[in-house]
């Protein structure tokens, strides 16, 4: 898994000591930013990435297959725009609109699949003085599936709103909200509750948080964990809830250190069989 930031080609090989265990991954990426004279700031990236992987773990004296019939391949065509004000409006706004879409493809010896993702986040801030702040967000994530062997198209969507209240000065850090979401039609109300407490020397700081969020079921995300999987035939999101607790700080200049103690719930988690 790799990520690329103004890097333009990237390509490694790894082998394994199995026939055909041979695993190629090519990548190629162009990023730019413009920042304007009205103090806007433009961000944008696209890019292919090509990934084959074969199957291994069968027994080469009982079984016999082609490298054809071993290799799992995936392609990927994607790109991002970002915009954001670089400083607040006259009336205390600030706000960062994103697109992200991606084009994904698997074969793995069977008809292709083709998958396409769209995520677009509308997050805006308003603040009052120094202290006080209210975010208003909308996030659409979009998933459009057609598997190899099947016709028919799966349509697999999340949309939610994030509101929440900011509390921020020198010691306390403070996020409240909800995040009243849709999951294909089915609506839960997630937590969104943070909390920072610093002393006053910022060396110790008391972490708290009951969150929720989405981990997107995707072709493209599955294939991400296990490129070794067959075709999935549903996509399934996970929703998590998160309680934590934790601290971090330092001592002298060059000792950092941190814990932290938490209970996640999972819903809709993906399995993988052998």
């Amino acid at each position: 898994k790799s990520s690329f930031f103004n890097v333009f080609a990237n390509a490694y090989t790894s082998k394994g000591s199995l026939p055909f265990q041979k695993n190629n991954m090519t990548a190629v990426s162009a990023a730019g930013t413009v920042k304007t004279a009205a103090n806007l700031e433009w961000n944008g990236s696209i890019g292919f990435k090509g990934e084959d992987y074969f199957l291994y773990g069968y027994r080469p004296t009982t079984l016999s297959f082609t490298k054809d019939q071993l290799r799992q391949r995936y392609q990927t065509f994607g790109g991002k725009l970002n915009l954001r004000n670089l400083s607040p409006t006259e009336y205390g706004l600030t706000y960062h609109p994103n697109i992200k879409v991606s084009v994904f493809s698997g074969d793995n010896n069977s008809n292709k699949a083709t998958e396409a993702n769209t995520v677009l986040n509308l997050p805006l801030t308003k603040t009052f003085g120094r202290f006080f702040g209210i975010n208003l967000g909308f996030t659409a994530d979009l998933t459009n599936y057609r598997p190899g062997n099947n016709k028919t198209t799966v349509q697999n969507n999340i949309y939610f709103f994030s509101p929440s209240v900011q509390l921020k000065t020198p010691n306390i850090y403070i996020t409240t909200g909800v995040l009243p979401s849709w999951d294909n039609k089915v609506f839960t109300l997630l937590p969104n509750i943070m909390a920072d407490i610093t002393t006053n020397d910022q060396r110790f700081t008391v972490q708290l948080g009951w969150i929720g969020y989405y981990n997107k079921g995707s072709y493209e995300r599955f294939a991400g964990l296990n490129p070794w999987i067959s075709q999935p035939t549903q996509l399934l999101n996970t929703r998590v809830q998160e309680r934590y607790a934790g601290f971090k700080g330092s001592v002298l200049d060059h000792i950092t250190y941190s814990a932290k103690v938490g209970y996640v719930q999972y819903k809709n988690m993906p399995l993988f069989a052998n």
